[in-house]
């Protein structure tokens, strides 16, 4: 039975979605999605992939960038397009960059714990044996909106997996704005950005790290935080991310 003093707190208190931002009755308040919402974020993960045909939870295609860098498997939970802004899968990618919300973290976190759970039993690893790393956010916006999502996600997710996280791979000040940037533009923007300490390889050395970014595109800056993390020497790097936009470079490649 609900305790008088979490009662409270829900009349008190007003949540709203981070789809659609309607109030959240008392069933919802813990929810980041409101039961129409959570819904169509449920049917988002099932679009199929037009290369394997796989749903996207299922589906392990990646950007050739990061297929070169070694990772392991890059497992998302949809497939981005600008075209479904309004959609709730959409719009909880943007919560999670413009507010720290641990709720939309811990939800994010809990899809991608559940499509990962899958890939360390194939490999038959435990979750204290693995390494929670977020692919840093730039350093102006995390000045600007005083939190960075990936360490968010990274951090709830190594919670729920009994995992440790560890900032491992540090971004510096400067540089260009990804989106803003060709392919080829990112890739070598974002080396001359990244890098790990040196004093931090010993807790990366022999370890499998599980790698997360909120959305994938290009695939450069996950493939540039990969081969930093094999050259610290990582085991495997396991890549994770909400959204890919993978869809969009196997068209172009059918097309060529």
């Amino acid at each position: 039975m609900m305790k008088a003093r979490e009662y409270a707190k829900r009349i008190l208190l007003v949540r709203k979605c981070v789809g659609c931002r309607e109030i959240l009755d008392l069933d919802n308040f813990d929810s980041a999605f409101c039961p129409e919402c959570r819904l169509a974020f449920q049917v988002a993960k099932t679009e199929s992939c037009p290369e394997c045909y796989g749903a996207a939870t299922e589906c392990s295609c990646m950007p050739n960038l990061l297929s070169k860098s070694g990772a392991l498997t890059l497992r998302k939970l949809f497939f981005y397009s600008a075209k479904k802004d309004n959609e709730a899968q959409n719009k909880l990618v943007y919560y999670l960059k413009h507010k720290k919300s641990k709720r939309a973290a811990t939800l994010a976190a809990s899809e991608l714990a559940f499509a990962l759970r899958g890939e360390l039993d194939t490999l038959g690893i435990e979750g204290s044996e693995v390494l929670c790393v977020g692919v840093p956010r730039g350093r102006a916006a995390v000045l600007s909106y005083g939190f960075d999502q990936s360490e968010e996600v990274s951090r709830a997710l190594a919670r729920l997996l009994c995992a440790e996280y560890f900032p491992a791979v540090r971004r510096r000040f400067g540089g260009k704005e990804q989106k803003k940037l060709n392919a080829a533009q990112r890739q070598k923007n974002i080396k001359s950005l990244m890098y790990i300490k040196d004093s931090d390889r010993a807790r990366i050395e022999g370890r499998y790290v599980v790698l997360f970014d909120d959305v994938v595109t290009t695939g450069a800056s996950m493939s540039a935080a990969t081969s930093l993390l094999y050259k610290a020497g990582a085991k495997g790097v396991i890549c994770l991310c909400l959204a890919s936009d993978i869809k969009k470079e196997i068209s172009k490649d059918k097309m060529k």
